[in-house]
């Protein structure tokens, strides 16, 4: 490299590091001046005043909040759903469909204005007790626990409304199988399908002596609930809990 080349570079260097070092010592000033220009904005009474109003507004609403969920707890009522306070139904005292000593099994769940999800309900159930393989000329007392509950989850599954929620141990679906059963033999034996209950009692209670199982006895004056069921066939048919007689 000549000496005009090494003259030439020195100087660029020199003054590349000249043009960098000017560059920052504009950005130093700047940043400092920026820095030391603004000064912290003080907060204004009127400023806490409205940040202390925000802060008890938000505290009341909590307040408002967890009065709202012990008075729910103290009704029996089910946390809000989609909004919407579960209220609990218990199982009324007596039979379904009997006015005077039971009660409307259809006024009982709360759809006494909602006919057509009433019967909506029941077709479904419908469905889906043929589904499960539910044989009606078996009493509701004796039918398979395992099919039923398949019955009354696959009917919550279709209808929210009969969540366990609303209604415990799904005592509405199951008073609408009961009811169906009920009807279907009732149906079947005026077909001849099946047996009169009165047979198929005497039938009971030979296999009954035959295996040496004998009935359980209730108090003096007390009715098997089988009995009770049975009976039910004798009562004209009752679209109110489970729909109309079917064959």
């Amino acid at each position: 490299m000549s000496e005009n080349d090494n003259s030439v570079g020195g100087t660029t260097g020199q003054g590349n590091r000249g043009a960098n070092a000017h560059r920052t010592g504009n950005t130093g000033r700047t940043q400092a001046g920026g820095a030391g220009g603004r000064k912290p904005k003080k907060t204004s009474q009127k400023d806490l005043e409205a940040e202390l109003a925000a802060l008890k507004a938000k505290l009341a609403q909590s307040e408002a909040a967890q009065k709202k969920l012990e008075e729910q707890a103290a009704r029996g009522a089910a946390p809000e759903e989609n909004g919407e306070v579960i209220e609990r139904i218990e199982r009324p005292q007596g039979e379904a469909g009997d006015s005077k000593n039971g009660f409307i099994l259809q006024d009982a769940m709360g759809l006494q204005d909602d006919r057509l999800q009433y019967e909506a309900i029941g077709r479904t159930m419908r469905k889906n007790v043929i589904r499960a393989d539910i044989d009606y000329t078996i009493d509701f007392r004796r039918q398979d626990p395992a099919k039923l509950a398949m019955v009354y989850k696959l009917t919550r599954k279709a209808f929210p409304y009969l969540t366990r929620a609303r209604f415990p141990l799904d005592w509405a679906v199951a008073e609408m199988v009961k009811q169906y059963l009920c009807n279907k033999r009732r149906y079947g034996v005026k077909k001849q399908y099946i047996p009169d209950r009165e047979t198929r009692k005497r039938e009971r209670e030979e296999a009954g002596s035959a295996t040496g199982n004998k009935r359980r006895k209730g108090p003096a004056g007390s009715r098997h609930i089988d009995d009770v069921e049975e009976d039910e066939e004798d009562a004209p048919g009752n679209a109110d809990s489970g729909g109309p007689v079917e064959a």
